[in-house]
């Protein structure tokens, strides 16, 4: 049994939302881990600024007792003018949001507190404040008798303030502390929903890795039972799952086609437009390939089926030789010469060469048939055909057209005369006796020349001017070489004559 090919599971409708969503939950717990720490970031400095409000009503408190001091004032005025500033500005920001100045002294972004229990906190503060800072500003100011009702009221508000910011500062915490918890429940709930849906996920590639490894299993059986040779091939060319036919067909063993390039089995010959099949012991056969693309589960594949067509190109060659070839002589036949002739004129118009027609019959073929036998007949026309292609060039045809009937078709003339050459050189062959077995018989030819363009311009008129002409050279007594007249005076009849 064949091992199917590794194949890149295809990505179904269901795996790809499955991916998706698995993104966006990633991407959504990236953004509550981020949501979570900016949160938590705030309510520390939300957490340090209220617990700085309770050290800067202490300072202003400080501050204001120190201010009555003529060696201390000085300093206690720069100290408290820097408290209230700040205890003002942060104090604002608890209401309405914007910035805040951290521990060292850089402004931080602000969000307004939320809940009630904070902002009443805060209104609180704000109501105690007010008078305080208009008290303070009028003793920094120098203002006549300012400085005791200030002291007065820092030691009343101040402690009063500082309750404030103490339970202020215990309700922040406990709303970070709520905020955090409630963040951390929606961080793993989205945890919990991509682990689940990452679950899916391995649950989906799973069954699209069995479905891969079935469908691949299936294609391996069933090309295992084929008759053909069959290779899949990757994208590269190379073969990535072979059935037993094929390795029967290349005479190796499957495993060891695996991975090799299809190239390395199959060679084109360019001369005669072959494919070749390539055997490791140096064979060759006709090879015959038909390629289908197809789709493994995503992966693009081919499909490839090799055969031996040796035997049937040998058959349809028998085949053609059978129509196109005498049986007895192995020359062409009438039917191959008309088409050579054919060829042949068109070439030669084309050209503006001549092209000419040998019509060649044996004079005493009939005696010979009857006196020595229908086998000894055949042996006659056997030689004469061999005797005719010695005489001739490559380019030449030699067929026989039927009976003791020859054609010699000559291609590419320079002169006319040349036919008249080839003839006489025929003729001088095929005159005297010849020994065919035991026996020595008298041998001669007739000869009919006719050329192209100056006889005929079709291969049925010149083979019909050759004839005509074939049989006055008969009617003359034989064994001679007559050319055709003009296509005017051509002579259609033919009587017949004795062989």
């Amino acid at each position: 049994m064949l091992s199917a090919p590794t194949a890149a599971p295809e990505r179904s409708p269901r795996l790809l939302a499955a991916i998706t969503l698995f993104v966006l939950f990633d991407l959504l717990v990236l953004a509550v881990n981020f949501w979570i720490t900016w949160q938590v970031e705030h309510d520390a400095l939300a957490i340090n600024v209220a617990g700085r409000q309770r050290m800067l009503t202490q300072r202003i408190a400080k501050s204001l007792l120190l201010l009555g001091r003529p060696e201390d004032a000085t300093q206690a005025r720069r100290d408290l003018r820097a408290a209230k500033e700040l205890f003002g500005e942060t104090l604002a920001a608890f209401e309405a949001g914007g910035h805040v100045r951290d521990g060292d002294g850089v402004e931080q972004p602000f969000r307004a507190l939320e809940g009630s229990d904070a902002r009443a906190l805060v209104g609180e503060a704000r109501a105690l404040w007010q008078p305080l800072a208009a008290q303070i500003e009028a003793a920094l100011a120098g203002a006549p008798g300012a400085l005791e009702p200030a002291q007065r009221a820092a030691v009343r508000d101040t402690e009063m303030l500082l309750v404030r910011m103490n339970r202020l500062t215990g309700v922040m915490q406990a709303q970070s502390n709520a905020s955090t918890v409630r963040l951390r429940l929606l961080q793993a709930v989205v945890v919990g929903l991509a682990l689940l849906n990452f679950a899916l996920i391995v649950s989906l590639f799973r069954q699209q890795l069995r479905a891969a490894a079935q469908a691949g299993q299936a294609l391996a059986e069933l090309i295992d039972h084929l008759q053909d040779g069959v290779a899949v091939l990757d994208g590269e060319r190379r073969i990535v799952m072979a059935n037993a036919a094929l390795g029967r067909l290349f005479g190796v063993e499957v495993g060891r086609l695996t991975g090799r390039p299809v190239g390395e089995l199959l060679s084109h010959e360019q001369e005669r437009d072959a494919l070749l099949g390539l055997r490791p012991d140096g064979a060759r056969f006709a090879a015959q390939c038909t390629e289908v693309d197809i789709s493994l589960h995503g992966r693009p594949l081919t499909l490839l089926t090799i055969a031996d067509v040796t035997a049937e190109q040998e058959r349809q060659a028998q085949l053609r030789r059978m129509a196109f070839q005498d049986p007895l002589t192995s020359v062409p036949n009438r039917l191959l010469a008309l088409d050579r002739l054919e060829s042949a004129l068109l070439r030669s118009l084309r050209a503006r060469r001549r092209c000419a027609v040998l019509f060649i019959d044996l004079d005493g073929f009939k005696p010979i048939n009857d006196h020595y036998g229908h086998a000894t007949g055949d042996l006659v026309l056997i030689h004469v055909a061999r005797v005719l292609q010695a005489q001739v060039r490559a380019a030449d045809t030699v067929a026989r057209y039927g009976g003791d009937e020859f054609l010699v078709i000559l291609p590419d003339l320079q002169v006319a005369d040349d036919a008249m050459t080839v003839a006489a050189k025929i003729s001088a062959a095929l005159h005297g006796p010849v020994r065919i077995g035991p026996y020595e018989l008298p041998l001669g030819v007739s000869i009919g020349i006719a050329s192209c363009p100056e006889h005929a311009a079709t291969p049925e008129a010149l083979i019909a001017a050759a004839d005509a002409a074939m049989y006055r050279a008969k009617r003359a007594g034989g064994g001679l070489i007559e050319r055709a007249r003009p296509a005017t005076q051509s002579v259609t009849d033919r009587r017949s004559q004795p062989g």
